[in-house]
């Protein structure tokens, strides 16, 4: 997992506000041992939320929200 995309919103309590951000084939680019770039084919899961992912931040309380794509050539 890594941040790609990353904006840093301030809203006040109970407040929203609409967010759009866009990623490329690029930005799912993994390297190897060897130091080539490649892509894995499959699902991916993005997550947005108020902390990192990650099972501490859940248990503080941390909210997110997510959405699968699916990467092919």
């Amino acid at each position: 997992a890594s941040l790609k995309a990353f904006q840093r919103v301030k809203l006040e309590g109970g407040a929203f506000e609409n967010i759009d951000f866009k990623l490329s084939a690029d930005d799912l680019m993994l390297i190897n041992k060897q130091g080539e770039k490649f892509y894995l084919e499959g699902e991916y899961e993005i997550k947005v939320g108020n902390a990192s992912p990650g099972e501490r931040s859940e248990k503080l309380g941390a909210k997110f929200v997510g959405a699968k794509v699916l990467l092919s050539h």
